[in-house]
C-alpha cells in the first residue's frame, strides 16, 4: 500500500499546485518548504500564521487525505472475522497514521527544488525515512491514546474518502492475509 499511497499523494500535490496557481519552480519550492517547516500546512489543520500558533496537529488536509487512502483500502477486510490468537481489531491505527505523515513529509521533500524529484524514493532503505518515522510514530501514538482525538481524526479523514468503487484487493481477495484488518469500527461515531 505504501507505493500506492505515495502515487496517490503525488496526484493530490499536483492538484494542489494547480489550485494554488503556482506557476514557477521557485513558487513550488517555496510552498513545499513552508509547508513542512515549523508548524506548516503539511502537518497542521490550521498552520502557524502571523504569530498565531498552529492548531490541529496531524489534521492537515494532506495527512487526512493520505490516511483516507488507507481507510479506502481496508474497507471490506475479512481479518476481523477470523479467529486469530492475539488479534485485536480494536487496536488503534498508529502505524497507518504514522505512515500517512511520513508519506506527506517525503512527498513534500520531492518538491524542494520546485520540480518533482522522482529520485527520492519512498522505502525503508532510505535513511531519511527511518529518520522521520519515529517522530511520526510518536505523534500518531499521541493521537491514538485519546479516543476523542482519534474519533475526530478518523471523522475528518472519512471526509476525504472518495465514494465509488471499493478496493478490489480487500473486497474480493480469496487470500484473507492480503486484506488489512478493520481497525476503526469500535471508534466510529455512528
Amino acid at each position: 500500500m505504501a507505493i500506492g499511497i505515495s502515487q496517490e499523494f503525488k496526484r493530490v500535490q499536483r492538484e494542489k499546485i494547480k489550485h494554488l496557481k503556482l506557476k514557477t519552480p521557485e513558487q513550488v519550492a517555496s510552498w513545499a518548504r513552508k509547508s513542512v517547516e515549523g508548524q506548516g500546512a503539511a502537518f497542521w489543520r490550521v498552520p502557524e500564521e502571523n504569530g498565531q500558533r498552529a492548531t490541529g496537529a496531524l489534521q492537515s488536509e494532506y495527512i487526512l487525505h493520505a490516511f483516507a487512502h488507507h481507510l479506502k483500502h481496508i474497507e471490506g477486510s475479512m481479518l476481523d472475522q477470523l479467529d486469530i490468537e492475539d488479534f485485536d481489531s480494536n487496536t488503534p491505527p498508529i502505524g497507518a497514521i504514522a505512515l500517512a505523515a511520513t508519506v506527506v513529509q517525503l512527498s513534500f521533500s520531492k518538491y524542494q527544488t520546485g520540480t518533482y524529484n522522482s529520485v527520492v524514493k519512498f522505502s525503508d532503505s532510505e535513511p531519511s525515512v527511518m529518520a522521520i518515522w519515529g517522530g511520526h510514530l510518536k505523534n500518531a501514538h499521541h493521537i491514538c491514546k485519546n479516543s476523542e482525538r482519534l474519533n475526530e481524526f478518523v471523522s475528518l479523514a472519512m471526509e476525504h474518502v472518495k465514494p465509488g468503487r471499493r478496493s478490489t484487493r480487500a473486497a474480493s481477495s480469496n487470500n484473507v492475509m492480503a486484506a488489512a484488518p478493520v481497525v476503526i469500527d469500535s471508534y466510529s461515531s455512528d
